[in-house]
């Protein structure tokens, strides 16, 4: 096992390095600044800004996750992005995630120009966070081995009752737009595949915690580390499925 510290300076030096990397391949490629060889770096600077963001609550995110719809959209951002900064980054960013690998593929003035302004804006919020000394605080990352599973500890599991699964299931629906005709377990299957970790999913987690009264279980929710909460969804969701609400 081994352990290091990662601050959310260290994700806004990275972004900053990236983005410099955009505008110097920008600067010798006047003619194709909108290359895909430079929305690779413009991207990746946008997703590091999202990161730092993320630390800012004390959260390392998956370095594994590079998908920036998802990590814009989530519940664990101190300050929320605004809905429209969200769909933009969604609409004009992260469709570049399927072909920013290839040559020669252009994209037009006002879709660079677009990117370009929203890493602008993220980079002032994460700097204002740091100026005020939030999200300085390291977090210490553990490299746990193979043979060290997680597990829901059991004072927690306690309670993640039926009535809780209730809830929570029917806030998943509300949540995702679905009326009380579409519940089947056949969906709620698809929300297990898909939708686990996402806003949505901790947003209804978090409404069920409260109306339920189990606070404590969305406060410890919070509180894992990346790792582990993706281990606590797939519990999460397989302690639910035992209670055979739908069948």
């Amino acid at each position: 096992m081994s352990r290091y510290k990662i601050t959310v300076k260290d994700y806004f030096s990275s972004a900053e390095r990236e983005f410099k990397t955009c505008q110097v391949l920008e600067e010798y490629l006047p003619e194709d600044f909108a290359q895909a060889d430079v929305l690779l770096h413009l991207r990746r600077a946008i997703e590091m800004m999202l990161k730092a963001l993320w630390v800012v609550n004390g959260i390392r995110p998956d370095p594994h996750i590079s998908d920036t719809c998802f990590l814009a959209d989530t519940k664990v951002l101190k300050d929320p992005l605004p809905d429209e900064l969200t769909e933009e980054i969604c609409n004009a960013i992260d469709s570049w995630a399927e072909i920013e690998y290839e040559p020669r593929i252009h994209f037009d003035k006002e879709e660079y120009e677009t990117a370009k302004r929203i890493y602008a804006g993220l980079k002032e919020t994460a700097a204002e966070y740091i100026k005020n000394g939030e999200g300085n605080n390291p977090i210490i990352v553990v490299d746990k081995d193979d043979d060290e599973t997680y597990h829901i500890p059991d004072d927690i599991k306690a309670l993640i009752t039926e009535e809780f699964g209730k809830e929570f299931t029917g806030q998943l629906f509300t949540v995702f737009g679905k009326d009380a005709d579409d519940i089947t377990s056949a969906w709620f299957e698809q929300i297990g595949m898909y939708c686990e970790g996402t806003r949505g999913w901790c947003t209804a987690l978090e409404k069920a915690a409260d109306i339920i009264g189990c606070r404590e279980l969305f406060e410890y929710y919070k509180a894992l580390p990346w790792y582990d909460s993706d281990e606590f969804d797939g519990q999460l969701y397989t302690i639910i499925k035992g209670y055979h609400l739908f069948d």
